[in-house]
Parts: C-alpha cells; sequence; structure tokens
C-alpha cells in the first residue's frame, strides 16, 4: 500500500514522500522536484477542473475562481476566467453542455478550445439519435487525462 500524490494523481510507495506533515506528505519525491510555481499551478489547475465536475458552483466556488482569474499564471488565469463565465451561466452541472450548445456557443468553443469539452468533430462522427451529447460529455470528463499529468515517466 502507498501513498497518493496529489500532483501527478498516482498511488506511490511511501519511499517515495519524504517525512513531516502537511504538503511534503503528500507530494512524492519526483513531484517535489518542480519549481513552486509548477506545483501551484498543478494544484490549482485541479481545482480549477474540480468546480466543473461539481454538481453546482456555489458563490463561494465563484469567489474562489475570481481569485484564481488573478493569478500571475496566464494559463491558470484564463482557465479560471473561463469556468467563472461557465457558472455564471450555468451554475448546475446537469445539461450544463447542453444549455451551452443551445444558448452559448461561443462558451462552448472556448471549452472546447480549453480541452474542458470535446469537440463538434467527436459528436459528428457517431449517430445523432443514438448518442445525447451531453450523456457523451459526462463519459469523456470520466475518462479524459488532464494535464496535471507527470512528463518523466
Amino acid at each position: 500500500m502507498g501513498r497518493y500524490c496529489i500532483l501527478c494523481d498516482r498511488v506511490r510507495p511511501s519511499e517515495a514522500f519524504g517525512g513531516g506533515k502537511d504538503r511534503r506528505a503528500r507530494i512524492c519525491a519526483k513531484c517535489r522536484c518542480l519549481s513552486r510555481d509548477q506545483q501551484n499551478a498543478l494544484l490549482h489547475e485541479r481545482e480549477i477542473l474540480g468546480f466543473l465536475s461539481q454538481s453546482h458552483i456555489s458563490d463561494t466556488n465563484a469567489g474562489r475562481l475570481r481569485v484564481l482569474a488573478g493569478s500571475a499564471n496566464p494559463r491558470i488565469a484564463r482557465l479560471a476566467a473561463l469556468v467563472l463565465d461557465v457558472a455564471a451561466f450555468a451554475p448546475y452541472r446537469r445539461r450544463r453542455i447542453r444549455a451551452l450548445a443551445r444558448q452559448r456557443r461561443d462558451l462552448l468553443k472556448r471549452m472546447e478550445d480549453a480541452g474542458l469539452a470535446p469537440s463538434r468533430a467527436e459528436w459528428e462522427d457517431s449517430d445523432p439519435n443514438d448518442i445525447d451529447p451531453a450523456a457523451a460529455w459526462y463519459g469523456w470528463h470520466e475518462s479524459a487525462e488532464y494535464a496535471g499529468d507527470c512528463a518523466w515517466d
């Protein structure tokens, strides 16, 4: 049995973690080699992506997204601003993609460009009578690998 690394999203042997408490006990030695800015960027990105998987993006979550939208890291700031726009239009997860496709195609296009939603080409390859786009998105969202994967494997 090992420990879970919060940066690379893996279970690694206990020897791969340093002693101590808090962050040191939750980040493996390989991920600890990253700079503090890179570590924070990975944690913030996971936090932002986690908001999309919640059933409701609350006002407290929107406040946190506003803080992250003012981040010095441009990727985190853009991603937080995008999720904040999505939360303002459709705070509830149920039928979010369908509502965006019907009323805010520009926002859905931005989500596709950021990798937060599958592209229309993936939906057009299938028979529209067989697959519900919202259900396909949720299936894709559960199996998608995000940019937080480690590159040293």
